[in-house]
């Protein structure tokens, strides 16, 4: 939202930065679920959803996640 990066878990706001924030411009494929390239350093765990929203705040303060899926 504007220059504030902001990670909720389940709702709450876990972390947000609003002065150095940095994505990265690269050409390497977006991955979830292990560390970037590197082979061998993978997620052990389930990831329900996951969504990534580009230039829009879809929140902008804590929230009651939804019961179901958002539909597409």
């Amino acid at each position: 939202n504007g220059n504030t990066f902001t990670i909720y878990e389940n709702g709450v706001n876990v972390v947000s930065q609003t002065q150095n924030v940095t994505l990265v411009n690269s050409s390497a494929p977006l991955t979830i679920g292990r560390a970037g390239d590197y082979n061998g350093y993978y997620y052990q765990g389930y990831v329900q959803e996951i969504r990534i929203i580009k230039n829009k705040a879809l929140y902008t303060g804590n929230f009651t996640p939804p019961e179901k899926p958002f539909a597409y």
